[in-house]
């Protein structure tokens, strides 16, 4: 989550909030997620930002600490990172095909171009999920433009 970002050793962190109730019965523990939940933490520690947390997050936490130890309680990279769901093979195809034959100015006239020429349906995919493509993969690359201003002459008082 973004609100634990800086937090060095989430892990830790995350493990000094579930401490207090790790051998206590669970009405106990419902008890002090609750609180936690009503009255919130700190998140990073001496930051003096509280954020309200469900109580289902620190059972959650609870559980994982109890199946993997502090292994468990650590951040996961999503598996799917980097993928795309929505774009097969066929449509990068196409989209590299039209890069390389037309000359592409954005997103939309890239997404234009790959609708006329029947390489995607307008239900395929999402101008967000192609722009994230191009993006990440430098498609479409910025040019320096030259400095150009709207009324400029050699002498003063010429316009």
């Amino acid at each position: 989550m973004k609100i634990f970002k800086n937090i060095k050793n989430l892990e830790v962190y995350k493990f000094g909030v579930i401490s207090p109730v790790l051998y206590e019965p669970r009405i106990r523990q419902n008890q002090y997620f609750r609180g936690l939940s009503k009255h919130g933490i700190e998140i990073p520690p001496g930051s003096r930002d509280i954020y309200y947390l469900h109580v289902s997050t620190y059972k959650g936490w609870l559980k994982k600490y109890n199946e993997s130890g502090l292994e468990g309680l650590k951040e996961k990279t999503r598996i799917d990172k980097g993928c795309y769901r929505k774009l097969t093979c066929e449509i990068i195809q196409g989209i590299n095909q039209v890069m390389e034959k037309t000359d592409v100015v954005s997103v939309k006239d890239l997404e234009r171009k790959l609708l006329m020429k029947d390489y995607i349906k307008s239900e395929d995919i999402c101008y967000k999920t192609l722009r994230k493509y191009v993006n990440d993969h430098g498609l479409l690359t910025k040019e320096v433009k030259m400095e150009r201003k709207k009324f400029e002459k050699e002498f003063v008082n010429d316009l």
